[in-house]
């Protein structure tokens, strides 16, 4: 159960009201201050943005992250709507993936976050610092003492070339090499 404490008010004011409290009820607290991290970002691009648009979009989108169902009810039904347009006709499925689709914009999950308050403490604890640590999508998944990175192939050192020829020459050369024609064809 999330609730709002001095902090979260003092830092988000009046957004964490906007987050239902039967909602409240059933999210984890790192899922509230998601939203509300969500939300201030949305808030701060909405006041940037010149466009009227722009600036409506992205308060609505900011609102619609406070007030959405919980996290994992959204991504449960999310992926119980693809494996079910998996399983049917193409025709169907198109019409199941915009339900899904359609879920999103309806329930519109807030980015997770890293602990930043952990972040810190971890950098301050170790003296060289840590490594940040990505996913494929380029989020951030955690961070690593590099003492303990363990390499998974040799790297090559610096100015180690095993064919004798910088590359730029061995690229140079290749270029100047005659290039065999394809026979013409035969009618």
């Amino acid at each position: 159960m999330a609730t709002v404490t001095k902090a979260i008010s003092a830092r988000h004011g009046m957004a964490a009201e906007l987050v239902p409290a039967d909602i409240r009820a059933k999210i984890p607290q790192a899922e509230l201050l998601d939203r509300l991290e969500a939300a201030r970002e949305l808030v701060a691009k909405s006041q940037t943005a010149s466009d009227a648009t722009l600036r409506r979009g992205y308060s609505q989108l900011a609102r619609a992250i406070l007030g959405a169902q919980p996290r994992a009810v959204t991504e449960r039904q999310h992926r119980e709507l693809l494996a079910k347009a998996a399983g049917t006709s193409p025709a169907l499925a198109e019409t199941i993936r915009r339900q899904a689709a359609e879920l999103l914009e309806r329930h519109p999950v807030a980015p997770r976050r890293a602990d930043s308050e952990r972040v810190a403490k971890a950098a301050a604890e170790t003296p060289g610092g840590y490594v940040a640590v990505y996913d494929a999508a380029g989020q951030l998944v955690g961070l690593v003492d590099p003492a303990k990175i363990q390499p998974v192939s040799q790297p090559k050192p610096p100015g180690d070339d095993t064919s004798g020829q910088d590359p730029a020459s061995s690229a140079v050369a290749k270029a100047r090499r005659p290039q065999r024609r394809p026979a013409p064809r035969r009618r």
